[in-house]
């Protein structure tokens, strides 16, 4: 008995030996079988799609570097004439600058129309005009004719500078926000967001800078400043819902009382006169920063009073640093 359980016990582990390697034998050559030529095809096409999405990445790169450029070239030049107080030919090269930003909207709009409409990104398959012509004419628009009048009347020269540089920057992430909608680049993420916020507070604190030297000197009257603050402040922040695509009665309310805050905070800051005129528009603008940032993580849902107590924060640390200007 007991030697016929061992021999049992030997042909079942010799049958499970034979079974293991028999197994072991398969997959070793499933493992060694190549890919089919249909999933080699995929692989490389693939491949080529990354290659084409890095290379046309880089164009428009380059392209928006190159209209950057040409504007960072226009400003640097409109400062010859505005020093020599020939003011006719300012006016002639802001003229010419435009029109590089016209050339730039516009080649990337022809460049989309030569593309197939599967190519196109999201955004521009809605049936929502207003997005497009915002974010494509008005933003550039307004942030190019907002420099523009800020180095006319602006004296300074840093801040001439420093206002050039900023310029710069706005327009290649504008251009190259622009140029990716027309290949599925774009949408509108929370990094375009936070783009268009950059614009908005640079164009708020140019024509703020404006109202503010046409008022202390030239004599306009000051109730100019508070028109001024309140209508820029409903115009940007009606953009930005336009462009996150929600407006309502509630939302139109909240804008008008956002405009209103603004406008209170720059009467207060213009009668406590414990500002220097020359810091008075970034003050000013701190005020608009702050309405801003507030629509911007209402608009997005992830708003709490708990971020917005740190940037409340952080303008307190901003006008403690301007009144030591």
């Amino acid at each position: 008995m007991v030697r016929s359980t061992a021999n049992k016990n030997k042909k079942s582990k010799a049958k499970n030996q034979k079974t293991f390697d028999k197994r072991s034998k398969n997959l070793s050559q499933r493992g060694s079988l190549k890919p089919s030529k249909s999933l080699e095809n995929e692989i490389q096409a693939g491949g080529v799609m990354k290659t084409t999405a890095g290379l046309f990445n880089e164009v428009l790169m380059k392209r928006s570097l190159f209209y950057s450029i040409s504007i960072f070239v226009v400003f640097q030049f409109l400062l010859t004439p505005l020093n020599a107080g020939v003011n006719y030919v300012f006016w002639m090269i802001c003229g010419v600058g435009y029109l590089i930003v016209i050339a730039e909207i516009l080649s990337s709009r022809i460049y989309d129309t030569k593309r197939s409409k599967s190519n196109k990104s999201k955004l521009l398959t809605f049936d929502f005009k207003g997005v497009n012509i915002i974010h494509h004419f008005v933003l550039p628009s307004l942030l190019y004719i907002s420099g523009a009048f800020f180095l006319y009347f602006n004296r300074t020269k840093l801040l001439d500078q420093v206002a050039i540089v900023l310029l710069t920057v706005c327009f290649f992430l504008l251009f190259f926000n622009i140029s990716s909608t027309y290949e599925k680049l774009y949408s509108a993420s929370r990094r375009n967001k936070y783009i268009f916020d950059f614009c908005n507070i640079i164009i708020f604190f140019f024509v703020i800078d404006v109202f503010v030297n046409v008022v202390f000197f030239f004599g306009a009257q000051l109730f100019l400043i508070f028109i001024a603050v309140i209508v820029l402040t409903v115009l940007l922040i009606y953009l930005m819902t336009i462009l996150s695509d929600q407006q309502n009665f509630l939302i139109y309310s909240g804008i008008v009382l956002s405009a209103l805050f603004v406008g209170i905070w720059a009467f207060i800051c213009i009668i406590l006169g414990v500002f220097n005129v020359t810091v008075l528009s970034f003050v000013l603008t701190v005020g608009f920063y702050l309405v801003d940032v507030y629509w911007h993580h209402k608009l997005e849902g992830s708003f709490s009073w708990q971020v917005m107590f740190e940037y409340v924060i952080f303008a307190i640390m901003s006008i403690i640093l301007l009144l030591y200007l």
